[in-house]
C-alpha cells in the first residue's frame, strides 16, 4: 500500500513540476500546447517509481525499528556471539507462560 500511495505522489509531484516549469520559462511553442502530457510521459513516470521507491524504503526503515529506542547491550552482545534473539511483546502472565512453554525447546545453555 505505501508503494502504491508513493507512486500516486511521485506522479502528482511529477506533474505539478513539469507544468510549472514549462509555464514559468515562457517558452515559444509556436501555437503548439505549452503542457503536453507526451513531452512530460517520461518525467512523470520516472517520478511515480521514484515516489513508490522511496516510500517503500521509508517504510521498511520505520517497520525495521532502526529509528525506534536502542536495544539493550545484552541483546547486542547474544547477537555478535551468535546466538539468535527474539523479543516478544507480553500483557500478562498468561501469555508469558504460553511464550515461555513454545521457547523452551529451543532454549539453550
Amino acid at each position: 500500500m505505501a508503494a502504491v500511495v508513493g507512486g500516486f505522489v511521485g506522479a502528482g509531484i511529477g506533474l505539478l513540476l513539469t507544468t510549472w516549469t514549462s509555464r514559468r520559462v515562457n517558452l515559444v511553442t509556436g501555437g503548439m500546447p505549452i503542457v503536453s502530457p507526451w513531452a512530460f510521459g517520461v518525467i512523470v513516470f520516472e517520478l511515480t517509481a521514484l515516489g513508490a521507491i522511496l516510500s517503500t524504503l521509508g517504510r521498511m526503515i520505520v517497520e525495521a525499528g532502526l529509528f525506534g529506542p536502542a536495544k539493550t547491550e545484552e541483546v547486542g552482545d547474544a547477537v555478535v556471539n551468535g546466538k539468535v534473539v527474539v523479543s516478544v511483546e507480553i500483557a500478562d502472565d498468561i501469555e508469558r507462560q504460553a511464550v515461555e512453554q513454545v521457547f523452551a525447546h529451543y532454549r539453550s545453555a
